[in-house]
């Protein structure tokens, strides 16, 4: 039994029970932890004031605000709420709790509770054991600058919608301004947590604008108090501009005869007239018009003029001669359009756009200007004039979020896409995002992102925001990798450059202040927080975002948002011309009818987690603790299982290319000839090689000292000579190569362009069928050999057409189309052009990925072989949105899926695939092109491991071929620190064909015979290091903290400096020291005739100096220091200087002694002027910096681990030699991209 966690959950409650309001009696506990994963509408007991059931709430709440116990949009509750400026989550829930605000619900054993305030939907997560507490956004609003900037960090829901009539425009409703200050929240149980239901949006039934109303009313109830208005703001600004101070316009006949006569006269602009007429007056007599004062007017002239613009006048007397002909056609339609100008009256008619912005925008203006206009003056004018009102289409969006408890304390919130309800004839969901802010991470605290860019990344808020600078950054990417089924795939900002998201996770840590409770457990002020988010379903259609405030305010989050409606963006100009207008956009019939389901994992304070729960009996709010969590819901949820039959040495991956075609010339004719790169014979000889390498090295030094012999041109003698010498080096260092797989591209159905795997047909150029399953019996074969492992592993791309064949029986039904009806192609990235171009590769309907692949197993399977490279299928992943069969990106999931299963369940295929998707690594028994490295993102502060943390000892994987790698040192340490293989991309002849073939040419340079040695070394390297890891967990990752190694003579040169800085030190203490007793023995006249004697020991001295300069005795006394004396002898130079000086009088009886034996400083407080030297390591908290401290991330220590077995590298990415302190007893110097295994 654990007695610590016990003793901490009880501490909490009676912390609980004496930190809330003591004004209100209590009465049990029990009420509040009756039930096992309970919910509840009442307020617990030991939380506020009472124990309140919903009805006595509502009276409770009526007592505190009155009859009204609900926000409204202008509630001082709600105002205030935008004006939070709690120091901890604890005060702010308590606060809430003290007013009745809030809903609560338990999780299963009580160890977990969620709060949610009624009004506003704000949600507190809370950990009941050990007093931490995760909020749905931030608790403290005031580094915010802008009233918008505030509302939306108070959202739970974000919306982004479109018009179906204006798709190139997007707006944003937020739940905070459209939800909660409307009172439109709602907030109920349901099983084993709390639903929140947002109406978002405007639900008035009109806005405040009238559609018709007659001349006279308009301008008595609108157009004077605008004018009035401007005249006040006249009187304020620019009194002078008036003729007197009494004057008014409405007040002066003349203004008032002319202004009104501009309508009479049928002038629909008249009154714009009128306040041109009103600007001129002004600008005679007071014309600076660069002045704020004449701004602000003119910026408020514009405002009325906008609003006047909305509005026709429709005045029967401008027709009134209908002697004329045009005039009476005229007054005919008038009369029948507005049947009221019969009476011979004139209306103002509303005739602006219908979009709902403009009429909110018109509406708030004259509710701005015009405070008496009311809607039941606005309903009683349109009736006066016969004008029956339009049903108002305004934006309303109706979504819920779901917030339940799973069995192991984590929060589950769901978004059911059957939720999102709104008039879908009018408007589309373009992109709806929660709790953008969850946990409320304020960059000013100690703290970072975790974003699971390729391998990982980590943004610490430190880098981006701090007293130098606050930095806006967003980083976005779509969850596995590009959608081909999108014409514009790059319209994520850099999405060309990124390393794909394999893995829908992310999390966030922050430093905050620790509540009562907390602070009781473990007795510090402050308590890291974190969380960890897995996107348990919808994770197809959404997009990874971390994003921070900037200048705006302080905080960051990382979230998802979705797209239940696709749509496309079209550029009409890249094949009309049509000027700048040629962008428009275009929606998909389909939708997603899922639900969105984000688990939020609460993390512990590594101290608070130990003092409640034991040592390693949480998960630790750090990202290896989000790492370790996720690896363990893997392996509870059965994608995960541990290698078995482990070979002895680490596999090797080489995939080897098959067959080209190009054009040759028989009889002068241009044909195409198919010729190898690789032969099946080539495969096998290349392992041969390979297994046999110790023996391949010695012959190969016999055979270049043979030809060396025989050679008579000097040049290439020298040349046969070293490359003897290099294999030399090789024999006794190397061992022979078993363990390979090959993926063996380009070797069916045509080629290395190759049709679709319907059929199998090998290709005769690398010997066709029969050398196939010679090939097979010849791995077979090996692989009976012990610890040999000679693998075939045949790739077949199942997600794209390449091109087709006759017969193959592939038709247009089995493409994928994009919303235009187009079909989709795939699309590569032209680094030169910049963008992403087209080879017309169709992407294949994920529905059709079944009937397919159940064609090619019929042909497949009549080989012994039980391996295939499925690359794509692996690591892409499309849409469909073909208008009779459309098929969302997480529909394509399920359907790879299950092509997957199929391949592995239940005809036993042992699967090479790319990337490895989350979803397909169940299937996976090895990955090649695993993310083991990130983008290295301007705004990311350095790289970790987490994928490597999930995968290794599970799953075998590689990074990218190391022979394409810009720097394979670099690649080696990633390789050391993720745990991966090797992988290599060769082929074995014609290989200079490759660089005149478009699709090819990037292969150019894989030749295996150039590459062999580099193979069987870094093979050697990565095999000693690794090979009895195998079966390890990586268990722990760290940056640390390191100092540059300094050149032998840059560092003379730093002693030098800090010699001369203790020997300037030395002099003025040693002058103090005399000035002292001078200063002593002169108060009294009995010291006239006495001398000092001073004397100093040196010895004491030089032993100081050698510790505050980390050298030794002996070493300092002979180091120079200046004048090319050593330092010992500038020292005794020096102290002779005093000693001499004050030597003592001749008679002893007048000396007085005076003794300096200890330099005031000392080794731990002494204080230099230059940094070249520190005595901290790594782990420390206050590490002292130099100026060649190494804290760049670049220098990192992971640890693998199984049982007792504790093996942890230190890797350098570094082009410079550092030095990596552990204790003080422990320290490491590490080469340039260098590591040491300890």
């Amino acid at each position: 039994m654990n007695y610590k966690r016990i003793l901490s959950a009880a501490l909490l409650v009676v912390m609980i029970f004496t930190s809330v309001f003591a004004a209100i009696p209590f009465t049990s506990y029990a009420a509040y932890s009756e039930s096992s994963a309970s919910a509840s509408s009442k307020v617990p007991e030991g939380y506020t004031e009472a124990n309140l059931n919903s009805a006595e709430l509502e009276e409770y709440l009526k007592e505190i605000h009155g009859s009204n116990a609900s926000f409204d949009e202008n509630s001082d509750e709600l105002i205030s709420l935008l004006s939070y400026n709690f120091s901890s989550a604890s005060a702010m829930l308590n606060y809430e709790l003290k007013r009745g605000y809030l809903y609560y619900a338990n999780s299963a054993g009580n160890d977990y509770s969620i709060f949610i305030n009624k009004y506003t939907g704000f949600m507190y997560y809370v950990n009941n054991v050990t007093g931490q507490i995760l909020t749905s956004n931030p608790i403290s609003l005031n580094s915010a600058a802008s009233a918008g900037d505030k509302e939306v960090l108070m959202s739970q829901i974000i919306i982004k919608y479109s018009e179906l009539a204006n798709t190139t425009v997007t707006r944003e409703l937020n739940s905070m301004k459209w939800a909660a200050r409307r009172s439109q929240i709602q907030v109920t149980s349901i099983s084993n947590g709390l639903r929140v239901n947002y109406t978002i949006g405007d639900t008035t039934a009109r806005f405040l604008l009238p559609g018709m109303v007659i001349a006279e009313d308009f301008e008595s109830t609108i157009l004077k108090p605008l004018i009035n208005s401007f005249e006040s703001a006249m009187k304020e600004y620019c009194a002078d501009a008036l003729p007197d101070e009494d004057f008014t316009f409405f007040g002066n006949e003349n203004y008032e005869t002319e202004a009104y006569g501009y309508v009479n006269n049928s002038d629909k602009n008249g009154w714009i007239k009128y306040l041109s007429d009103m600007k001129k007056l002004y600008e005679r007599v007071y014309t600076n018009t660069s002045s704020a004062e004449y701004k602000y007017l003119n910026t408020f002239r514009a405002e009325i003029d906008s609003l006047l613009s909305a509005y026709t006048i429709k005045n029967p007397k401008r027709y009134s001669d209908t002697s004329k002909p045009s005039n009476q056609k005229f007054l005919e339609a008038m009369y029948e359009d507005y049947p009221i100008t019969k009476t011979g009256a004139a209306v103002y008619v509303y005739t602006a756009s219908s979009l709902v912005e403009t009429k909110r925008d018109i509406s708030n203006k004259i509710k701005k200007n015009c405070p008496d206009y009311t809607y039941s003056l606005m309903f009683e004018q349109e009736s006066a004039c016969g004008y029956v009102s339009e049903v108002e289409q305004k934006p309303v969006f109706r979504c819920a979020l779901e917030y339940t408890f799973n069995s192991d304390g984590s929060l589950s919130v769901r978004l059911p896409a059957s939720s999102i309800v709104f008039d879908e004839s009018v408007y589309t969901v373009e992109m709806i995002t929660p709790l953008q802010f969850f946990g409320g991470a304020d960059m000013k605290n100690d703290g970072y992102v975790f974003y699971p860019d390729g391998s990982g990344t980590i943004v610490e808020f430190n880098d981006f925001y701090n007293d130098a600078r606050n930095i806006s950054i967003e980083l976005a990417s779509p969850i596995y990798g590009i959608d081909y089924a999108y014409s514009k795939i790059d319209s994520i900002k850099g999405i060309s450059h990124r390393e794909q998201v394999t893995m829908p996770v992310f999390g966030v840590v922050n430093d905050v202040k620790a509540s009562e409770a907390t602070k009781q457990i473990y007795g510090k002020e402050t308590v890291r927080n974190g969380y960890f988010a897995i996107l348990e379903e919808g994770s197809a259609l959404a997009t990874l975002v971390a994003r921070s405030g900037g200048v705006s305010h302080s905080f960051m989050g990382a979230h998802a948002y979705y797209t239940p409606y696709p749509s496309d963006i079209y550029d009409l100009s890249e094949t009309l011309s049509v000027g700048s207008l040629g962008v428009y956009k275009m929606l998909s019939k389909s939708k997603y009818t899922g639900s969105y389901v984000t688990r939020y994992v609460m993390l512990t304070d590594e101290e608070l987690g130990n003092e409640t729960y034991g040592e390693n009996a949480f998960y630790a709010s750090d990202y290896v603790g989000m790492a370790t969590y996720y690896r363990d819901y893997l392996k509870g949820n059965g994608v995960l299982t541990a290698l078995e039959n482990l070979n002895e040495d680490i596999p090797l991956y080489i995939e080897v290319l098959g067959a080209m075609d190009i054009t040759s010339k028989f009889l002068s004719f241009p044909v195409t000839e198919t010729i190898p790169l690789t032969t099946f014979d080539n495969v096998a000889q290349i392992y041969e090689e390979l297994s046999k390498c110790e023996e391949f090295v010695v012959n190969k030094v016999s055979e270049y000292l043979e030809l060396a012999a025989k050679e008579e041109n000097e040049m290439q003698k020298y040349q046969y000579e070293k490359q003897a010498e290099r294999y030399q080096e090789l024999v006794g260092q190397i061992q022979n190569i078993t363990n390979i797989n090959f993926k063996l591209t380009g070797f069916s159905n045509g080629g290395m362009s190759s049709t679709y795997p319907a059929k199998v047909k090998w290709v005769k150029a690398c010997g066709g069928k029969s050398d196939f399953k010679k090939l097979l019996n010849t791995a077979k074969t090996a692989s009976e050999a012990e610890n040999a492992n000679f693998s075939i592993y045949p790739e077949f791309d199942f997600m794209y057409i390449n091109r087709t064949a006759s017969f193959d029986g592939i038709s247009n039904d089995q493409a994928s189309v994009m919303v235009d009806n187009r079909y989709a192609s795939k699309q590569i990235y032209n680094s030169v052009k910049q963008e992403f171009e087209s080879f017309f590769t169709l992407v294949v309907s994920p529905d059709a990925l079944a009937k397919l692949y159940s064609k090619f197993n019929k042909k497949y399977s009549g080989y012994d072989n039980k391996n295939i490279s499925v690359s794509t299928l692996g690591s892409d992943l499309n849409s469909n949105f073909d208008k009779k069969n459309s098929i969302n990106r997480d529909e394509a999931r399920e359907m790879v899926e299950d092509v997957l299963d199929t391949m592995v369940n239940e005809n036993g295929y042992n699967l090479m695939m790319d990337k490895g998707n989350i979803y397909a690594i169940e299937y996976a028994t090895h990955i090649l092109n695993a993310p083991i490295d990130s983008s290295h993102h301007r705004y990311t502060s350095y790289t970790v491991p987490f994928t490597a943390f999930i995968l290794h000892s599970y799953v075998n994987y590689t990074g990218e071929p190391i022979n394409y790698s810009g720097s394979p040192a670099y690649d080696m340490l990633r390789a050391i620190e993720s745990g991966a293989a090797l992988y290599y991309i060769v082929c074995f002849q014609n290989t200079s064909y490759m660089k005149d073939d478009e699709n090819l040419s990037s292969y150019y340079g894989v030749d295996y015979q150039n590459w062999f040695d580099n193979i069987v070394e870094n093979y050697i390297v990565l095999n000693t290091e690794l090979k009895d890891l195998q079966s390890h967990e990586i268990v722990d990752h760290k940056i640390l903290i390191a100092e540059r190694e300094i050149e032998a003579s840059e560092m003379q040169i730093n002693y030098i400096k800090l010699q001369k800085e203790i020997l300037e030190f030395l002099d003025s203490q040693l002058l103090n020291t005399v000035d002292a007793k001078l200063a002593e023995l002169k108060g009294d006249a009995a010291n006239y005739e006495k001398r000092i004697k001073f004397t100093v020991d040196v010895d004491a001295l030089m032993s100081t100096f050698a510790d505050i300069l980390n050298l030794s005795v002996e070493e300092l006394s002979v180091r120079p220091a200046v004048n090319e004396k050593s330092f010992a002898e500038q020292v005794a130079e020096l102290v002779a200087e005093y000693t001499d000086y004050y030597s003592g009088a001749e008679l002893a009886v007048n000396n007085v002694e005076l003794k300096f034996g200890e330099f005031e400083y000392g080794t731990e407080n002494y204080m230099t002027k230059y940094s070249y030297i520190t005595d901290s390591t790594t782990f420390d908290s206050d590490y002292v910096y130099t100026e060649y401290t190494v804290d760049n991330g670049n220098v990192t220590m992971v640890t693998y681990q199984k049982g007792d077995s504790v093996v942890r590298f230190i890797l350098n990415y570094n082009s410079y030699k550092v030095t990596i302190k552990l204790s003080a007893t422990e320290s490491y110097t590490i080469d340039a991209y260098g590591w040491k295994r300890i």
